[in-house]
């Protein structure tokens, strides 16, 4: 079975809209004066120490694969060659400002600039990447004779490394085999790329391992978990499918890079953002990049709007004409948002007040909850049903009643975007506490659920979120908010511009009343 697995890889955060004529991935430039303040250092910095992305990973990682995926796949010699020195150093100041806010623009760094602070990166960590616990382990796993033990054994040493090691290497690993792909192009084939990534992620210069003669061991590691991705690190359906729609977009990005060459005019992809609310008589074109967050996007629309410094905003996402309306975290890619699979219902981007998530923060954080709600699904459309709902896990499950022991569906709430909101004209909800539950693949149906008042509505909207975005949603990114941009946690997506007018859209203030 084992032998027919064919190695898929994620392309991510790559994603278009409309085509202008220039296009800007950002620089570090802008905005580091105003961060050199406040030091958070990743280049010899553990791990769980580190500030992460939505993805689990270190910001560092998550920027610098995002900049080789859309520059350097085709470059002969990534990860081969080495970077500018001055460059590198100057990167490497950059990150360790603040990596969460470093825009890579490629007028500025080259891509062996960015692959050079990578590999340094991990050659730096305290303790390696698969680290020195789990080395004699892995060793040991590639030794294994019969080739479905010799997989199973790898895998269930990448099971035992911590989770964000876990994350950072799937995403890495990831990352090599779209590389590894390219080779016709790029002259960097599989066994070019374990010659550089066996020591750079197994030893550094506290632990040598087993020195030269577990050379050939730890590329063997390095080999097989390029070649195995799809199987070792159990990459999902959705996983792949949200791949798909990826490398379509990042082909249309290509295009457009490519015609921008021909015409000596740099590309740029445009978003219509509206400000303070979706009344669709006010709203501008503005440029986006693919690296672009939203808390980037919201600090843009603050400094060119000169909104009032005192007042919280954040990045919605709106679906049916502002019926649903989705907070995106800092961390989020706008151009991901913006072309997920409900692009189809109507969906904007509004910068608008943060109301109902300072009520939401002063609640008690809680991973569990369970009470009725009234649903509809697909499967019943036309009649608002009473359930018994307990989420444990970051799994929903409903029943016909708090006495029934019988399941009647459940939810995987990692699989879902929660909606403030609903189609009301479509679905009339018996309460105005309603929300909505959208898979973040076509194949989910959605889920409808509204509650008998106040008090619990906020409850149930708090656990959800908790489950279905980013740690620290409510706790840190939220709180940040002080009167200042919605936290400047990321500063990478597209660009929003304001209005004069702090409106709030019905379906918040309705339930804030």
């Amino acid at each position: 079975m084992l032998n027919d697995i064919r190695r898929m890889s994620l392309n991510r955060q790559i994603f278009s809209v409309s085509r202008r004529t220039s296009v800007t991935f950002g620089s570090t430039s802008s905005d580091d004066s105003q961060t050199s303040s406040l030091r958070l250092p990743v280049i010899g910095v553990p791990l769980n120490q580190q500030k992460l992305s939505c993805h689990g990973v270190p910001w560092l990682v998550e920027k610098c694969l995002a900049f080789v995926e859309t520059h350097g796949l085709m470059h002969e010699g990534v990860y081969r060659l080495s970077g500018s020195k001055s460059s590198v150093e100057r990167l490497k100041a950059a990150f360790s400002c603040d990596a969460s806010t470093v825009l890579l623009d490629p007028e500025v760094y080259q891509v062996t600039d960015v692959t050079g602070v990578m590999k340094e990166y991990f050659r730096s960590l305290p303790d390696p990447l698969l680290t020195a616990g789990l080395y004699h382990d892995f060793v040991k796993a590639v030794g294994v004779q019969d080739h479905n033990d010799k997989l199973y054994a790898i895998q269930d040493c990448i099971r035992r490394l911590p989770e964000v090691n876990q994350q950072t290497l799937k995403k890495l690993i990831g990352h090599l085999t779209k590389v590894a792909e390219m080779e016709e192009v790029n002259k960097m084939g599989t066994k070019n790329l374990i010659v550089i990534f066996g020591p750079t992620l197994m030893t550094n210069e506290f632990f040598q391992g087993g020195g030269l003669s577990h050379a050939g061991k730890e590329w063997d590691v390095i080999f097989n978990m390029i070649t195995y991705y799809q199987w070792l690190f159990e990459v999902s359906e959705e996983e792949l499918e949200e791949d798909k729609r990826v490398t379509a977009a990042l082909e249309l990005i290509k295009r457009a890079s490519s015609e921008g060459q021909k015409s000596n005019v740099m590309q740029e992809f445009i978003l219509e953002v509206f400000v303070g609310a979706r009344k669709f008589d006010k709203s501008v074109n503005l440029k986006v990049a693919s690296t672009t967050t939203a808390a980037h996007l919201v600090k843009q629309i603050r400094e060119k709007q000169q909104l009032p410094e005192d007042e919280d905003y954040m990045l919605f996402v709106s679906l049916l004409g502002g019926d649903a309306e989705r907070p995106l975290p800092d961390d989020e890619l706008v151009l991901s948002a913006s072309m997920g699979c409900h692009s189809g219902l109507n969906l904007c981007l509004v910068v608008q007040n943060n109301l109902i998530i300072n009520k939401l923060r002063s609640l008690r954080p809680s991973l569990g909850h369970s009470g009725v709600m009234h649903l509809k699904d697909k499967k019943n459309l036309k009649k608002w049903q009473k359930r018994f709902f307990f989420l444990s896990e970051g799994v929903l499950i409903f029943y016909k009643d708090q006495s029934s022991s019988t399941e009647l569906g459940r939810c995987d709430m990692s699989e879902y975007h929660l909606y403030i909101g609903l189609d009301t004209k479509k679905l009339s909800p018996t309460t105005k506490f309603a929300f909505s539950l959208y898979g973040r693949s076509s194949g989910l149906d959605t889920k409808y659920l509204c509650v008998d008042d106040q008090p619990a509505y906020l409850l149930w909207l708090k656990v959800l979120f908790q489950q279905t975005v980013s740690r620290g949603f409510l706790e840190s990114n939220f709180a940040d908010f002080g009167g200042k941009c919605t936290c400047s946690l990321l500063k990478e997506l597209a660009v929003l511009r304001g209005g004069e007018s702090s409106v709030t859209p019905m379906c918040l203030l309705t339930l804030l009343a």
